[in-house]
């Protein structure tokens, strides 16, 4: 991960934009949300300013909107930076996502035209591309830009609006260490898409629910205090490093 911004144009945005701080929005989650943006890294708004080609207004605008989503926090003197993640309260935030991304799915299933499950297909082979090379910083990126556009193709405003909160205080870093995640997300993917491909939307919701609840296993056996879960648990925390073995 970078404690920079980096180049602003990398692949296309997830979904169609209406705003340009909704774009710089969007953008920014990205960047967060694949750990180009490591928790802790300031936002410099001139740079990602001058990198998006936008002017500062609709960046400082932005910036806000992620500071109350949970993506960004703000210090006087200082300025907006990536949120730090506390990994409590997740077997919770599991719970809700399932529920409420398996009904984006659902809803999303009979509303996605050609086009969109075309862009979806896409995605899902550039996901797959960036697994097998290794890329978690492009797979991650790949990944949101998929269960957005199923989101954002449900055209439930409301319920878009509480799963980006929820996604902002999801440790996604974890699941870089934990064996065999990758290949199993691959396939997980794959169930996601050929019911949304069929327009089936039990099919859709129950897909998206069982990657849900895949990930939180793996998260749960493995990052949380069973067998392994040291060793992956160093990874994530500085101060273990010295003491786990």
């Amino acid at each position: 991960m970078t404690g920079s911004t980096g180049p602003a144009d990398q692949g296309r945005p997830p979904a169609q934009f209406v705003t340009k701080k909704e774009y710089v929005a969007l953008r920014l989650r990205e960047m967060i949300v694949s750990g180009q943006m490591a928790p802790g890294t300031r936002v410099r708004q001139l740079q990602l300013a001058a990198d998006l080609g936008i002017s500062a207004t609709p960046v400082r605008e932005a910036i806000r909107q992620l500071e109350t989503e949970g993506y960004l926090q703000s210090r006087p003197h200082v300025g907006a930076s990536v949120r730090q993640i506390n990994r409590e309260g997740l077997e919770e935030i599991y719970h809700v996502r399932s529920m409420l991304e398996g009904w984006l799915a659902r809803e999303a299933a009979t509303r996605m035209t050609d086009a969109d499950l075309g862009e979806l297909r896409a995605l899902c082979d550039e996901f797959n591309a960036d697994t097998r090379r290794g890329d978690h910083v492009a797979a991650r990126r790949a990944n949101y830009r998929l269960h957005r556009l199923v989101w954002e193709r449900a055209e439930q405003s409301a319920t878009l609006e509480i799963v980006n909160a929820l996604w902002a205080k999801f440790p996604w870093d974890t699941l870089n260490y934990v064996p065999g995640r990758d290949e199993r997300t691959v396939r997980e993917h794959e169930a996601l898409v050929a019911a949304l491909q069929a327009r089936d939307p039990g099919g859709a919701e129950a897909a998206l629910r069982a990657h849900i609840a895949s990930g939180r296993h793996d998260y749960f056996a493995t990052v949380a205090g069973t067998p392994g879960g040291d060793r992956v648990r160093s990874r994530l925390d500085p101060a273990r490093r010295s003491t786990s073995k």
